[in-house]
């Protein structure tokens, strides 16, 4: 048997062994996870079916426009899916504890390197194919295609997933053989702001052009313009969405040939690793473990230490010294790991992006209506981001600590204590960020003041209750064997906090949308005409975010106590 097809095996066993007999996280969040998920597949197949219906129906622009939407979408999905196997790769592939036992193993480098490259593949790449499947299902309904049309989607879904992940990993794989273990942060920051400032620059140039000019006299030929950065005839997302678009007609041929270009590209990528990973994947990775210090990497050193975190304990010096030291380990902890930052940075640069080109948009922005909506749309998109990040990098916090958990615990504080000070940290870190998100879309928007205070206390309220959801849950649902901070996150306890969090920040937002909406657009004369609304609107969000922030940490406290560690 193949030394790759060994690891991959041993793997699965391991994975066998953890599932048998099933955790109870798992038996209690998989229900819960499969119905949520089912909700997500048929809401989002229900929108694009009466979407490509309406396009349909729009002769004789409709058909153009729903090939140009596809190729957007595909255009989407391979810049995430590009970004997310550079980030994913460079834990599997470097960062990975494993790796110490299969390097030392009798075994060809470039068989490790394809092991960990499809278990890359298999973290960074699921979700995309969860969210295609209802595009590709409404869409093959809508338009009648042929019964093979089905599993053809699945055939160009293959090839079209190994491109960005063959890529990603060779970006990693340079990254990682000429930038050494104390400048892969630098390196990947410096990657991670440039493809923020050509995202940004793209949605600026988008904004401010056609797409910024669209109304009623608008014509087909400046829609087209706007959407022709999705039809560049070189890119993967270009060649699936014709190859679907044939297969939906039953043009077998086009469908193959584009498959067969799909196939090929795949294929080149995986050469292309094949060639570079005896090359350069060990040096690397010997590299990520080097401990030599030289003389600037000392200077470095003590200029980091002395300024950056000389600032921080001085901010912090009123918290008690424990406290303050553990404070500063995690930020350390977190710092240390570019693949957690640069997801962080990644995220709230993608919302910055949006909230710089909100006033590109062609509406009235001093119309109360037009206020009122775009200022819940932004108020909600940034809680759901918030709740994106705590579900990532909060939930796995305590777990985190993993075996070494008694050093910690020789601090002079309680467990109790110890979360206590875990919760307000987060805390404060998460509404720092989504404060400033907030406040600063309101200024793009020149909101009303009623607007601005209510959307300041919403995020206020939703940043700690969600870090309280995740440290709770975390405690609730530990996972001390593992070591990356993104399977913890993925697991069965982090996908139902990610669940919770997003029912919590949409019933929250839900509660006051009625009331503040009507006093906005001037549907009522007076707000005294609502007082009923308002006072239930009120005691709903005060109850809401009383169970979200008390009851998590308090089951958190109980399973800290009984905890044997």
């Amino acid at each position: 048997m193949h030394p790759t097809r060994i690891i991959l095996e041993a793997k699965r066993r391991s994975v066998e062994n953890k599932l048998n007999p099933l955790p109870f996280e798992l038996a209690v969040s998989l229900p819960l996870l499969g119905v949520m998920v089912g909700v997500f597949l048929f809401a989002g197949y229900l929108f694009f079916q009466i979407l490509f219906r309406f396009l349909r129906d729009s002769p004789p622009f409709g058909t153009m426009l729903t090939e140009r939407l596809l190729a957007m979408v595909f255009l989407a999905f391979l810049s995430m899916l590009v970004f997310s196997n550079v980030v994913t790769s460079l834990t599997t592939l470097y960062l990975s504890e494993e790796l110490e036992f299969l390097i030392a193993r009798p075994v060809a480098h470039v068989a490790v390197f394809f092991a960990r490259f499809w278990e890359s593949l298999l973290y960074s790449s699921s979700a995309f194919v969860v969210m295609g499947l209802p595009i590709f299902l409404s869409y093959g309904r809508v338009h009648e295609a042929p019964l093979w049309f089905y599993p053809a989607v699945l055939l160009f879904y293959a090839p079209f997933l190994l491109v960005p992940a063959a890529a990603g990993a060779m970006v990693t794989m340079l990254l990682a053989r000429f930038f050494p273990a104390r400048k892969t942060r630098a390196a990947f920051c410096a990657l991670l702001v440039l493809l923020l400032g050509a995202m940004g620059a793209v949605v600026h140039v988008v904004g401010r052009g056609t797409l910024a000019r669209l109304d009623a006299t608008t014509s087909l030929n400046q829609i087209m313009d706007a959407l022709r950065i999705s039809e560049v005839p070189y890119l993967p997302n270009h060649w699936i969405s014709r190859g679907i678009i044939a297969a939906a007609q039953g043009d077998a041929r086009a469908a193959g040939f584009y498959l067969l270009v799909l196939l090929s590209t795949a294929a080149m990528g995986l050469q292309l690793c094949g060639w570079l990973a005896p090359v350069i994947y060990y040096p690397g990775w010997a590299r990520t473990r080097e401990s030599e210090e030289r003389n600037n990497q000392i200077y470095s050193s003590i200029l980091y230490y002395r300024v950056i975190y000389y600032v921080i304990e001085a901010v912090l010096r009123p918290v008690r010294r424990p406290a303050r030291a553990l404070f500063v380990k995690d930020l350390k902890s977190f710092w240390r790991d570019p693949a957690q930052w640069a997801q962080l940075l990644l995220l709230f640069g993608l919302l910055i992006i949006y909230v710089s080109n909100l006033r590109n948009a062609r509406i009235n922005l001093q119309d109360p209506f037009w206020q009122s909506v775009i200022s819940f749309f932004n108020m909600g998109a940034t809680c759901f981001v918030l709740a994106t990040i705590t579900s990532r990098f909060i939930f796995p916090m305590w777990s985190l600590e993993g075996r070494q958990f008694w050093v910690v615990g020789l601090a002079p504080l309680s467990r109790r204590q110890l979360m206590r000070q875990k919760t307000f940290a987060a805390a404060l870190g998460i509404l720092f960020l989504g404060e400033t998100v907030m406040m600063y879309a309101n200024y793009m928007l020149r909101v009303p003041a009623l607007m601005l205070v209510l959307s300041g206390v919403t995020v206020a309220c939703a940043s700690v209750g969600l870090v309280c959801l995740a440290m709770g849950l975390g405690a609730l649902f530990p996972n001390f064997r593992e070591d990356n901070a993104a399977r913890i996150a993925s697991g069965a306890g982090g996908t139902l906090n990610v669940i919770i969090s997003l029912l919590y920040v949409g019933v929250l937002i839900a509660v006051q949308t009625y009331p503040i909406h009507a006093i906005l657009t001037g549907r009522v004369a007076h707000w005294h005409a609502l007082r009923n609304e308002l006072a239930l609107a009120g005691g709903a969000f005060l109850l809401i975010n009383a169970l979200a922030i008390g009851l998590p940490i308090w089951l958190g406290l109980r399973a800290v106590d009984r905890m044997e560690l």
